[in-house]
């Protein structure tokens, strides 16, 4: 059940994470809005600074859908992908917090929990039962 569980979360997390990789390359808004937070006042979602941070984005979702994959596959790589997936969608959602849509919030609530259960002893004992 926590494999499903598992399987199904980071899979929908990494269709999400796709918003902010296309984001600064489309001109509608997607729900985001073009503002900074971190950055200068120059960095704007759809400036140079916001299409780099789509990279952190794509590769977020990149890795949330392999470790999905390794999930189903009853592969132990799922767990370095899933923490690589949850650092990578952190670093692509807190600069731009005032940005991104309320959903991509609760996936970095998401993310924190999930890293620091993964990262945990606890996330050992997780990866061997769902394995």
């Amino acid at each position: 059940m926590l494999r499903i569980f598992l399987i199904i979360a980071f899979c929908m997390h990494s269709m999400a994470n796709l918003s902010g990789a296309i984001a600064p390359w489309k001109q509608t808004s997607l729900g985001f809005t073009d503002s900074h937070w971190l950055l200068s006042s120059g960095g704007t979602l759809h400036s140079t600074a916001g299409r780099l941070f789509s990279l952190a984005w794509l590769l977020s979702s990149l890795c949330l859908l392999g470790a999905g994959v390794g999930l189903i596959l009853y592969q132990g790589w799922w767990l370095p992908l899933a923490i690589a997936g949850s650092l990578f969608s952190l670093v692509a959602i807190v600069p731009w917090a005032r940005v991104v849509p309320s959903g991509a919030r609760f996936g970095a609530i998401f993310d924190a929990v999930m890293l620091a259960v993964l990262i945990s002893p606890l996330g050992q004992q997780i990866a061997g039962m769902v394995d």
